[in-house]
């Protein structure tokens, strides 16, 4: 293959682009072109489209990608693929974008529709904030789902723990969890990961719930604690 061709995979399609000078000339799958790629291989090629592609779809370019195609998944991804583009997206996103509600906003939307596509029973995904007019208060932020509590105090239930503890709850069955705060009777298990800011603070936390038992493992806490701290990198909290 010529040097100037590059391939591009986009996973979330499980197609490969093949370009020459930036322009999509056709695609196919993996299995046409029988490639068996592992999970780095496919990583840093999806990293650089996805680079590629916010480029160019801040550009206008005609190459068919649009910002909504960040929250396709495939269905041949592994949990920890589809949780890696999941931050590749997000950091794509929230390039030279620094305001925590267009970021939270997208990032709400990228967490809801990768547990959707493994097939995770979530029921809620988004973010409470503080605020230096609200001591020790989480108020509700950008999410996906039903309404939800406005205001939670640090120290109260999963959110307000992980808040004042700056420490990941893991919670596997809220029935069991002390205190717990039930903004949604139907949930069974959360996953609550606070976001630090540079100083030690807790700026906000990301919560997800599911309607199952055991919705959320080791795997979940180590991608979205990474996410916490893109998103400290990314934002300003005001």
């Amino acid at each position: 293959m010529s040097q100037q061709v590059m391939l591009m995979s986009y996973l979330t399609n499980s197609v490969i682009y093949t370009s020459i000078d930036n322009s999509i000339l056709r695609r196919c799958s993996f299995d046409d072109l029988g490639i068996d790629l592992d999970i780095f291989d496919r990583i840093e090629i999806l990293e650089t489209y996805l680079k590629h592609s916010e480029r160019t779809a801040i550009m206008g370019s005609s190459s068919g990608f649009h910002h909504a195609d960040h929250t396709n998944y495939a269905s041949i991804l592994s949990k920890e693929e589809t949780l890696e583009q999941l931050l590749l997206s997000y950091e794509a996103l929230s390039e030279d974008q620094t305001n925590w509600v267009c970021n939270l906003s997208n990032a709400s939307s990228l967490l809801w529709h990768a547990y959707k596509s493994l097939g995770v029973n979530v029921n809620w995904a988004g973010f409470y904030v503080t605020f230096d007019s609200e001591k020790d208060t989480l108020l509700l932020g950008p999410f996906q789902g039903k309404v939800a509590c406005q205001k939670i105090q640090f120290g109260k239930g999963v959110c307000g723990t992980a808040a004042s503890t700056k420490e990941t709850q893991v919670v596997r069955d809220v029935n069991e969890y002390p205190g717990h705060i039930a903004c949604d009777g139907e949930t069974k298990s959360e996953i609550v990961v606070p976001i630090i800011s540079n100083d030690g603070n807790t700026l906000a936390v990301i919560d997800l719930d599911c309607l199952d038992y055991k919705g959320f493992d080791e795997v979940d806490k180590e991608f979205l604690e990474r996410l916490g701290k893109l998103i400290n990198k990314s934002c300003i909290f005001k």
